[in-house]
């Protein structure tokens, strides 16, 4: 897995698209963290809206 793949995360019945957006290292583990932008949030994977924010890397006009 690397920064940019797309990847499929379930939660019970339902499954939604992410992106991965950065992996780091646990310290003292083989252990890795993930983060992952989810590409479909309308389906409400958690039973929760995704708040949708601003990406602010994004370039401004």
């Amino acid at each position: 897995m690397k920064v940019g793949d797309e990847i499929v995360i379930q939660y019970h019945q339902t499954h939604a698209q992410f992106r991965v957006t950065w992996i780091t290292a646990c310290e003292g583990s083989s252990e890795k963290q993930v983060g992952a932008e989810c590409l479909e949030p309308e389906k409400q994977l958690w039973g929760a809206p995704f708040p949708q924010r601003v990406d602010e890397y994004e370039e401004q006009d």
